[in-house]
């Protein structure tokens, strides 16, 4: 089997490569990435969507294959579509485009504009990263065990600091990525298939979370996923101390420009990555959360604690592929149970499930 990855050079594809090695020894890599600092294997690119069919056709591509899409610039049904056609399956780490943002994960959750659209040949794994992805699979295991979620409070806390620490702003793992998910001025929460848009940016609106720390209210494609299957209210809350977040909000105000963070040169950054899952159900609460440290000795250097935990979803995502997806669209929460199971038996984070709690 022949498995492309495009972004094979980045904080994720830096974590995904090793633990794809470990996992499946057996499966062919073909490592794309456009960093001039790639070296090889990695081949020095930049594909297109449009060009996506010629270039899996160049390196022998077809039925049985796999791409890895781990990419923000490609159209993540286009891509699917161009795939398939060739019999390959795709596994993506995010329904999230660069142009269109969260909400183009709409194109890829209404069945009726997909059937009118394709017929699919081979399954395909969509929004396969941490979040989308493991925590989706996390929420759908609760889901089969407690029943229909009625409001889901997703929440993080990323005490990251990046190697570019300036001992006053960001505690990120990438100082763009946190910039525009903190200064958008759509954010939104999800309610059933509406969206509710929220008055000014994220950092405009903080809510408190279950750790009794502040986060900010931001828009992320798992929310419409979760609102639109379940009928349920969904929010997500990005964290950080009160220090950080004072920071945060007077650089971004300040109209502070902040690179994209590729990758930590021979280092390891310190801190870590909570992220949580407060879920209402007609019987009460449950509590959950996916956690690693940094300093774990499965985050490679290079790499960092978030970037991880999307490489164990996309790996998470390719057992799926092996052991119990059907032709067409898959979703973590439709494998709940096998998706966390793998996860747990290959020890590659950190997962709790609290008991339900009744309301009081």
């Amino acid at each position: 089997m022949k498995v492309m990855i495009l972004g094979a050079n980045g904080l994720c594809g830096t974590s995904l490569v090793p633990l794809m090695k470990e996992l499946f020894p057996d499966v062919e890599l073909i490592l794309i990435d456009p960093d001039d600092e790639a070296s090889p294997p990695i081949i020095r690119a930049e594909p297109k969507t449009e060009e996506l069919y010629h270039v899996l056709k160049s390196f022998g591509m077809g039925r049985g294959d796999v791409l890895i899409d781990l990419t923000t610039e490609l159209v993540k049904l286009d891509v699917m579509q161009t795939a398939d056609s060739l019999g390959i399956s795709v596994i993506d780490c995010t329904c999230c485009e660069l142009d269109r943002g969260a909400l183009s994960v709409i194109d890829l959750i209404d069945d009726k504009l997909l059937l009118a659209r394709y017929k699919w040949q081979v399954p395909h794994v969509a929004g396969a990263g941490m979040n989308p992805g493991n925590i989706n699979a996390l929420l759908g295991m609760m889901a089969d065990r407690y029943g229909r979620p009625l409001d889901v409070t997703e929440w993080e806390m990323d005490s990251t600091i990046p190697f570019e620490w300036d001992g006053e702003g960001f505690a990120t793992w990438s100082p763009q990525e946190f910039a525009s998910e903190f200064s958008d001025e759509s954010t939104f929460y999800a309610d059933g298939h509406s969206i509710v848009f929220a008055k000014g940016p994220p950092v405009d609106n903080l809510l408190e979370m279950p750790n009794g720390e502040y986060g900010a209210l931001c828009q992320h494609e798992e929310l419409v996923k979760w609102a639109w299957t379940y009928g349920c209210k969904a929010r997500y809350l990005y964290g950080y101390t009160p220090e950080a977040m004072e920071a945060i909000a007077r650089n971004i105000k300040a109209g502070l420009e902040l690179p994209l963070c590729r990758k930590l040169k021979d280092r390891v950054p310190t801190g870590g990555d909570f992220i949580g899952l407060r879920v209402e159900f007609k019987g009460g609460v449950v509590n959950g959360s996916i956690s690693v440290d940094n300093g774990d000795s499965r985050v490679s250097v290079g790499s960092n604690a978030t970037s991880y935990l999307v490489a164990c979803g996309v790996v998470a995502a390719f057992h799926i592929l092996q052991e119990d997806a059907g032709v067409g669209i898959n979703w973590p929460d439709d494998h709940g149970e096998p998706w966390i199971n793998f996860l747990t038996e290959n020890k590659l984070c950190k997962i709790v499930v609290d008991k339900i709690e009744n309301k009081s």
